[in-house]
């Protein structure tokens, strides 16, 4: 007789095209424009909006993600931010798709009530130990 293993359930694996921001057109050198904040180039003879080689990458569809991976985490779950009790209650039926993700408002006691219905319904708690192992210290 043959033992057959469980097989993990197939994933498709997470590719990010790109990982880099789009830094705004000269944002590196002048502090002033900022590199965080994008901004479409608009200068008539701008090298960066006629797309030269070796000026800056413009965003565009291609650099989409996977619909099935987009807004996944590592662990392969989609995070779900909750705030009180009740909002478990939609993943009820989602729990093995579904991580959540605890709100920086909520406060510890409510914090030990969403943990324990996590646990009865399933769902894994991405930021289990934040806000509860400071309470327990002191």
């Amino acid at each position: 007789m043959v033992k057959q293993t469980k097989t993990p359930p197939t994933r498709v694996a997470i590719v990010k095209k790109r990982t880099k921001k789009f830094v705004r057109h000269h944002g590196l050198r002048y502090d002033r424009l900022g590199r965080s904040s994008w901004r479409f180039p608009h200068g008539i003879d701008s090298c960066a909006r006629r797309q030269f080689k070796g000026s800056i990458r413009l965003p565009g569809a291609g650099y989409g993600s996977n619909k099935k991976t987009r807004f996944m985490h590592r662990d392969g779950l989609f995070h779900f931010r909750v705030v009180n009790v009740a909002d478990l209650e939609a993943l009820i039926v989602n729990n093995k798709k579904f991580a959540i993700q605890l709100a920086s408002c909520v406060s510890a006691m409510k914090r030990k009530e969403i943990i324990k219905r996590a646990d009865i319904i399933g769902v894994k708690v991405v930021n289990r130990d934040a806000r509860l192992k400071a309470e327990e210290d002191e």
